[in-house]
């Protein structure tokens, strides 16, 4: 797992949420998916999957959107680059693109995994 990720998991597991890695879930067709990361906020049972490819780029669209229409949760995609378009289309369809440079922008990231979740509190 890169190690972005694994920072990650290890602060959000210290704020109490629980944390799949290399997480295989059954998607609403039958389909698995794999997913580097789960988490789940124990109290509302929502989760949040999160994904870290090296460059966003337009081969990812079809797949990225085949996993987001048959799975039940958020979808986080962390990279260190993204195509425009491709970034754009997949935030048009509600998957969220988080670009990051170097590890010390771990911090924001995680911040930002954190707001998903209390945007979904209800």
């Amino acid at each position: 797992m890169h190690e972005t990720l694994s920072y990650i998991a290890r602060e959000l597991a210290k704020r109490g949420y629980k944390i799949t890695e290399e997480a295989s879930i059954r998607g609403i067709a039958g389909f698995s998916y794999k997913f580097d990361l789960i988490v789940e906020d124990p109290s509302t049972k929502k989760k949040v999957s999160l994904m870290y490819v090296e460059e966003v780029d337009a081969r990812h669209v079809i797949p990225i959107l085949a996993i987001r229409y048959g799975m039940d949760m958020k979808h986080v995609i962390i990279c260190t680059r993204s195509d425009e378009h491709a970034a754009r289309l997949l935030r048009e369809a509600g998957i969220t693109v988080l670009s990051f440079e170097s590890i010390s922008d771990s911090s924001k990231l995680l911040e930002f995994i954190e707001k998903i979740f209390k945007e979904n509190k209800g």
